[in-house]
């Protein structure tokens, strides 16, 4: 590993912005002119350049020999949560952030407003809203939990989201202290450290101004780790169980659903997904949620099982629906591994269902 230009006059940066690089080089340029021309001028840039096989650590160094408050770490590839947990322990800034290069600040002022807000508050994290780059080129602001209308103090309890940590600066000491890291995934590694920094820290700073611009159409998943996904997705369960966090626990079970479609006659992913599933607290989804979870869930494994699909409209009939489930599963010849487990599920979120069999 290759490390070039680190802090070493002893003077605390602001922020550190830490950007894990790979194969990014058709926008790394937009992404680095938008950090450079910061009006927050104390600041480091750490560029982990993850193994690139294109010119992305070209660019780097092109931008480098620019701007002296650039390091370069170079390697070979471990994965992004490597990379980002790399910039949190050599970064010298009293507050980090992180950016993915194909993503860009839509404000010079960005970092700047998150800095002096974090500072006049005394807040750990700070963090404003969010702009999306869509594929035609047009930009959209969305609501809801990626836009903040007030500015202000947000107690954790009352937000309960997990996506888009990148608008937010997070103190570095308290992610040290704390010994709060990316797990490392291949996916979804980002949800469990914005949780798990959220929860420590209890409340962020809101402010209303964008403060970051998330580019969607190279956003990929080719290696489509459905593994890494369950198990980070099985982490934010708990996370959210153990803190009774029961709107952040509803949404990160639907995130489940939209995991399936990757599936194949892979028995390890199967058992993933029970996992998981046990580790729901049915106790903190509400009713509707429960049936159209289970709907889902359970469709998926029938989809090819035509007396199965005349059950799954009439969700209150169970006995039904996990009859015609098991036979499904007997399809798949996966049944017999997964009995133990299908029945510890089915008892632990209905009862003794399948007794009744």
């Amino acid at each position: 590993m290759n490390k070039e230009g680190l802090n070493i006059n002893n003077i605390k940066p602001d922020v550190s912005v830490i950007i894990p690089i790979y194969n990014v080089e058709r926008y790394l340029r937009q992404c680095l002119d938008s950090v450079i021309t910061q009006t927050l001028k104390n600041i480091e840039i750490i560029c982990i350049n993850d193994g690139s096989p294109d010119n992305s650590q070209g660019i780097i160094i092109e931008y480098k020999q620019k701007d002296s408050r650039i390091i370069v770490i170079s390697r070979e590839n471990r994965g992004v949560a490597v990379s980002r947990n790399e910039g949190i322990n050599i970064a010298s800034g009293e507050f980090v952030i992180f950016m993915d290069p194909d993503d860009y600040y839509p404000s010079e002022k960005s970092l700047k407003d998150l800095y002096i807000r974090a500072r006049e508050n005394n807040a750990l994290i700070c963090g404003g809203s969010l702009a999306v780059l869509n594929g035609d080129g047009t930009i959209t602001f969305p609501d809801g939990k990626r836009k903040f209308t007030e500015e202000g103090f947000i107690d954790y309890g009352n937000y309960q989201y997990s996506f888009f940590y990148q608008r937010f600066i997070f103190n570095r000491e308290m992610l040290i202290k704390n010994n709060i890291y990316f797990p490392k995934y291949i996916r979804y590694q980002d949800p469990v450290f914005m949780i798990k920094a959220m929860i420590e820290a209890g409340k962020f700073y809101a402010i209303k101004s964008y403060t970051y611009c998330y580019r969607i159409d190279f956003k990929t998943n080719a290696d489509k780790n459905s593994g890494d996904a369950f198990k980070a997705i099985k982490d934010c369960l708990v996370l959210s169980k153990e803190n009774n966090l029961a709107e952040l626990h509803t949404f990160t079970a639907t995130t489940i659903i939209n995991e399936q479609y990757l599936f194949s006659n892979n028995l390890e992913l199967y058992e993933l997904l029970f996992e998981v599933l046990l580790t729901i607290d049915y106790n903190l989804l509400e009713q509707e949620m429960k049936k159209s979870f289970i709907r889902y869930t359970l469709n998926f494994f029938g989809q090819n099982d035509a007396e199965y699909s005349k059950h799954i409209d009439n969700i209150d009939n169970l006995p039904s629906v996990l009859r015609a489930f098991k036979k499904s599963l007997s399809s798949y010849g996966l049944y017999p591994q997964l009995k133990d487990i299908f029945n510890a599920l089915a008892s632990k979120a209905y009862g003794n269902v399948l007794t009744r069999m």
